[in-house]
């Protein structure tokens, strides 16, 4: 039986509106366990715990079987523990070499100056780990993938007993053989996720974290299911399912005659007012062509035609002037952090306040805000009850309800396993078949097309 190392007893974290309750969970030494929870579930809490010490309400959390309650990032790089974030901290303008020895000193390490020897110790490592990549390399060059690995190697370089990764998204084969690598020498990993991904499956076992900040339940790598826990974590909504849509579709909107982009054949379809039509498409990196022709995205052959007349769709900007919006997956791309909810709803209008020399005209975009503000009053009068709702969400509810679209194209809205912006998708595609829109919802999963749509049309591919 291996040594457990990373011990939580009865611990109750807080930070940032973030709770976690009753939580109760050992790792051995060497173990890999990813941590799944939605937006809320105390993720964030979890990873405080590490970091600042007042992070932590009640409990004992217990590193090789002494306390641990680190006063900062340093303390915890003393008592073993160290944190990888997705933007990783490696300095762009320095070379590997110089990254992968900086902050030595906090491990008590004797501190090597030669650069030779640093270089080739560096050289070294990533021979050992099979990374490709050079030491004398400058950091910036690397892909931001490859920065998080590299920076796990230093860490394991400088003693890490356990590895926090904090939403660092796996994808390629050099990460599975870098953390195996460092689980078989002893190295305890806690990957930290609000969404499931496949490379899961590697781990020894994933904890879902339930909304409420409590363990919800742990699967174990026999027992894997990718597809499972994408519905387990992305469907706990607080909202009972997302609505039927109407049985008898209005006047007709749009319609794709022979369309062809690269690797499909013809297609033809029609989408009416008050409708949701399904595009059910392959799990390849070109599954959604269809849908980015249609916004302008990228280059087609055939002919769309809106309410009759033929268009012809370049650019975002034409799809836009014609009523045609579209909410990417990662609907995060539609927002702006600098910017306040209003001001993100008003984006899509930005072109229409401006006069012919093209100056932006400031009593037209106070009346915009002023209208924005009132949906936003609105918005949250129909939501009583779901006070999570934030900026971020109520500006895209608002934008796609604001402005005069006919048509809404959504991209995988099931992907999104995040229980608050699955609701907020949910209200969207409500409101939007109430207001008479025409829905187009791409996705690679039939059970959800079958649930959301009227009619599923699946594209053929070439031979």
């Amino acid at each position: 039986m291996r040594k457990i190392v990373l011990e939580f007893r009865n611990v109750e974290l807080a930070f940032d509106g973030e709770m976690i309750h009753d939580f109760s969970l050992n790792v051995a030494e060497g173990e890999y366990v990813a941590m799944i929870g939605v937006d809320g579930s105390g993720n964030g809490a979890l990873l405080q715990a590490f970091l600042r010490g007042d992070a932590l309400r009640s409990g004992t959390i217990l590193v090789e079987g002494r306390p641990c309650r680190p006063a900062g990032i340093r303390d915890a790089h003393k008592k073993g523990v160290f944190v990888i974030s997705k933007e990783s901290s490696l300095i762009n303008t320095q070379t590997i070499a110089e990254n992968v020895f900086c902050n030595n000193d906090n491990t008590g390490k004797r501190r090597v100056v030669n650069e030779r020897l640093i270089c080739d110790e560096t050289d070294r490592l990533l021979r050992e780990f099979e990374l490709p990549a050079d030491a004398r390399a400058l950091a910036g060059e690397l892909s931001p993938e490859l920065k998080c690995i590299i920076e796990a190697v230093k860490w394991h370089a400088f003693g890490a007993r356990i590895l926090i990764l904090n939403n660092v998204l796996p994808s390629t084969v050099f990460w599975e053989r870098t953390f195996a690598r460092l689980c078989a020498s002893g190295t305890t990993v806690l990957h930290l996720m609000n969404r499931c991904v496949a490379p899961f499956a590697r781990a020894d076992r994933c904890v879902l974290l339930s909304p409420s900040g409590r363990i919800a339940r742990t699967i174990y790598a026999d027992s894997f299911d990718p597809a499972w826990i994408n519905r387990y974590i992305g469907r706990r909504a607080t909202r009972k399912g997302w609505p039927a849509p109407p049985v008898q579709p209005g006047e007709e909107i749009l319609r794709a005659d022979d369309v062809r982009v690269e690797g499909l054949r013809g297609l033809t379809f029609s989408l009416h007012r008050g409708e949701a039509v399904g595009l059910l498409c392959d799990d390849s990196e070109q599954y959604n062509t269809v849908a980015h022709a249609l916004y302008g995205l990228c280059g087609y052959r055939g002919s769309f035609y809106i309410r009759g007349k033929r268009a012809r769709i370049a650019c975002p900007a034409d799809a836009c002037k014609r009523g045609i919006g579209f909410l990417p997956s990662d609907s995060q791309k539609l927002f702006y952090p600098d910017l306040s909810a209003a001001e993100n709803a008003i984006m899509p209008f930005m072109r229409r306040v401006g006069g012919r020399t093209g100056v932006i005209k400031q009593g037209r975009i106070r009346a915009l805000m002023q209208d924005t503000d009132a949906c936003l009053e609105k918005l949250m009068n129909v939501f009583q009850g779901t006070d999570r709702f934030n900026d971020y969400m109520l500006s895209i509810l608002s934008r796609f309800l604001m402005y005069p679209y006919e048509v809404i194209i959504l991209d995988r809205p099931s992907d999104i396993n995040d229980v608050l912006k699955e609701d907020m998708i949910g209200h969207l595609i409500d409101l939007s078949l109430r207001r008479g829109r025409a829905l187009l919802i791409v996705s690679t999963h039939m059970e959800e097309l079958k649930a959301l749509c009227t009619r599923v049309i699946v594209p053929q591919r070439c031979q």
